[in-house]
């Protein structure tokens, strides 16, 4: 078991977007046809002794509630392990572009989390977490 990666979260742009009626829960639904592309933040994950996501950002502000806690929290409760990590991000996919990089960066770290902790999940449940984090993420586990 390895206690530090290093990933490259990919940006996306969309090359169709079809918005639909609103469903109960206050989202439309859509259809969407996603291309990662090769702007890309840049994130180190390391294994802490804490039982905290310590997350340290460079070139933005993603407050308190943000996808990495979130992918932090989540990963914790479905495998029932408690763990600290360590996250430093630079940010170079700007926020609020619909590029997809807080989706993107919750995807690799849900991918960093099984590699460092050696949980060995099947695709199946990473995507389960990744979709309680946000609807987009789980496209973010293979990109394409």
């Amino acid at each position: 078991m390895r206690n530090c990666v290093s990933v490259h979260p990919h940006a996306k742009i969309n090359l169709h977007l079809e918005v639909g009626k609103k469903r109960a829960d206050g989202f439309h639904e859509i259809r969407s046809l996603m291309q990662e592309i090769s702007m890309c933040d840049d994130m180190t994950v390391k294994l802490s002794h804490s039982k905290e996501c310590n997350i340290k950002v460079l070139g933005a502000n993603i407050g308190v509630d943000n996808s990495l806690s979130k992918a932090h929290c989540v990963f914790g409760r479905i495998t029932g392990l408690r763990f600290g990590l360590e996250v430093s991000l630079l940010k170079k996919i700007p926020i609020g572009a619909g590029l997809g990089g807080a989706s993107s960066d919750a995807a690799s770290l849900i991918l960093a989390m099984n590699a460092l902790l050696g949980t060995q999940l099947s695709e199946e449940v990473l995507a389960s977490i990744a979709l309680e984090v946000g609807s987009d993420v789980p496209f973010f586990l293979k990109g394409g």
